[in-house]
């Protein structure tokens, strides 16, 4: 049996508003694919002028629940862009690039063999 290691993983990305006006903000994110979707921190949400169109609860890896304001952003990773919900985090929060963003931002083809899904197993 094979065993791998696992560790934490980067990937630059540049995020701009939904409707392609003004600046884009060069983000490294932190991959988590067990988040569902994206997390701006506020100086990065509020640099974009990005607005809450919702608010939802998410209940983090402790368990415990969190309300945050919902919203979308372009998002450009390794050469594809896609537009997806972020979640508008506070600023202590980093930049997290969950799997919702990593499969829009994903094509067929090169892409499937850069990002591979795995089960882990006991």
């Amino acid at each position: 049996m094979q065993r791998r290691r696992m560790g934490v993983m980067y990937v630059p990305a540049k995020v701009g508003r939904p409707d392609g006006r003004g600046k884009r903000v060069a983000l490294r994110m932190l991959v988590d694919t067990g988040a569902v979707y994206s997390v701006l921190p506020a100086d990065v949400w509020r640099a974009l002028r990005l607005r809450p169109v919702d608010r939802a609860e998410f209940t983090l890896a402790d368990g415990s629940l969190i309300s945050r304001g919902v919203s979308e952003a372009r998002f450009g990773i390794q050469g594809k862009a896609a537009t997806s919900p972020v979640v508008l985090g506070e600023a202590d929060e980093v930049p997290l690039l969950g799997a919702v963003t990593l499969t829009l931002c994903s094509a067929p083809g090169r892409d499937a063999q850069r990002f591979r899904w795995t089960r882990l197993r006991r």
